[in-house]
């Protein structure tokens, strides 16, 4: 009982100055006091597997382990970025960071990065040394590693996680592709057998709001699999870009043409937590929700995916049947697709900080949808419930359903059109508009340049020092980087 009370007021010393973070830890403790703690959502033969963790809308961590001697943090999974950064200087929002003076096995690369999210940003330096996610089934690698010494709106304050651990493709890497990439190591490690990245999220537990999932590299846990497999074609390999080929609310689609749907691209994105959507979508979307179930007044911010309401009809779990279900079709290759279905479960998300309600006990929740200015982002809204295989070697994101978390529902594929028109063409209306110019301009010259010509060659020959006949080598062919 007295060591308790030791590391309790060695804690509270750490994080006195976050008073919300206190208020959190304190009803965990609760919880696990009062035998409320979660139930491990993964078990296989009575042994739990889980090995990601984490908040409501904070991201899914695992533990990294990084240097010699080992320096234990937490990283976020994200398949939208290709680096792994970690924190090497303090800051307000974490509770400990790297220090490179510590490892013998750091190499300095001499190189500065600056990285930019869709939200937030850091920038640091980027050095070498052995990285470990001991958790999971990955091997030991030597990688890259951007030392994070400045950040804006990075960290989210009491998150949990130092980091981030980047799984794209390298293309992504910054400051440049040259870097090595923890999945580029990690395939060198492993002879190239590294075909998969596998991950499962849980979803909040409902009376603690923490999550939980699983990832594993180049295997399938079929122990974790409810149904079977559904492709969907990586469009471009650089984020794991994927083509959206239709979007229904409540079983009506948008009156918008597909490649609105991916303007400029659809990615899957496990460090995001909503359903983000071109703006002229989610503002189609959000309509459609309003008029199934009118919440709370159009203005109110609850309907940016920025807000939040409470309310005493929000006590009620029978809400989540007023919301429509939301379906995304997928290309698995041009001429067919499947569908991805969620119901409010997903994107109707309980609030779970400072006690889970407003001051009168209410339930609150925030809208799991929002807009995007760089296109859509499959986030974990789509994703919690499912199994998700990225396919390294075929190029593919596989959905399949998951043993834990909210109901997901995947059709068999069908036969569609052609939908190689809903690639988002950012340049299409460029390219004909200078290609008439080009055609205007030709015609032009010819008008103007063949008369001239003519009165050239009619006075040359009439000319005694005209050249012999011979061949002049010459090119018009400009050298134009695509």
């Amino acid at each position: 009982m007295q060591r308790r009370d030791v590391r309790s007021m060695t804690i509270s010393f750490w994080i006195i100055p976050n008073s919300k973070f206190l208020l959190y830890l304190f009803l965990l403790c609760l919880a696990e006091t009062l035998g409320l703690e979660d139930e491990c959502p993964l078990k296989l033969a009575d042994s739990c597997i889980v090995n990601l963790h984490g908040k409501s809308g904070d991201g899914y961590y695992t533990e990294i382990v990084i240097g010699t001697p080992p320096q234990k943090l937490k990283v976020l999974i994200d398949t939208g970025s290709s680096n792994v950064a970690i924190a090497a200087a303090p800051s307000p929002q974490i509770s400990m960071f790297y220090n490179k003076s510590m490892s013998t096995t750091l190499r300095p690369l001499h190189v500065s990065v600056d990285v930019p999210y869709s939200q937030g940003s850091w920038r640091g330096e980027l050095v070498s040394d052995v990285v470990r996610l001991p958790e999971t089934n990955a091997p030991t690698v030597r990688c890259d590693v951007a030392l994070i010494q400045r950040s804006t709106n990075f960290y989210i304050n009491g998150s949990e996680w130092q980091g981030i651990v980047g799984l794209a493709y390298r293309q992504l890497a910054l400051p440049n592709s040259s870097v090595t990439t923890w999945p580029e190591a990690a395939q060198q490690a492993l002879l190239g057998r590294l075909n998969t990245i596998s991950v499962v999220l849980c979803g909040p537990q409902p009376r603690t709001g923490r999550h939980h999932g699983y990832i594993e590299f180049g295997e399938t846990r079929a122990e974790l699999l409810a149904g079977q497999f559904r492709s969907a074609a990586i469009f471009r390999p650089w984020f794991f870009e994927t083509i959206v080929t239709n979007l229904t609310v409540g079983g009506l689609p948008l009156p918008l043409h597909c490649d609105r749907f991916n303007k400029p691209k659809t990615i899957v994105d496990t460090g995001t937590t909503n359903l983000r959507l071109p703006d002229e979508v989610f503002r189609e979307v959000v309509s459609r929700l309003q008029q199934a179930a009118p919440l709370a007044e159009p203005a109110h911010p609850f309907w940016t995916g920025k807000g939040r309401l409470c309310a005493p009809a929000f006590n009620d779990s029978a809400l989540w049947d007023r919301l429509p279900n939301i379906t995304l079709s997928l290309q698995t290759d041009p001429t067919s697709a499947f569908d991805v279905t969620i119901t409010a479960r997903s994107y109707l998300r309980q609030v779970f900080d400072d006690g889970s309600g407003d001051d009168e006990g209410h339930r609150c929740f925030t809208l799991g949808i929002d807009s995007s200015n760089i296109g859509t982002v499959l986030g974990v809204v789509v994703l919690e419930g499912l199994y998700v295989r990225f396919n390294l070697v075929k190029k593919a994101v596989e959905l399949a359903p998951s043993v834990c978390g909210p109901e997901v529902i995947l059709s068999e594929p069908y036969t569609t059109a052609d939908s190689g028109e809903c690639a988002y063409k950012a340049s299409s209306a460029y390219n004909r508009t200078v290609h008439i110019a080009m055609y205007v301009l030709g015609g032009m010259l010819v008008l103007i340049c063949v008369p001239l010509l003519m009165a050239s060659l009619s006075c040359l020959r009439s000319r005694p020092w005209r050249r012999p006949p011979g061949r002049d080598n010459f090119s018009l062919l400009v050298d134009f980087p695509e």
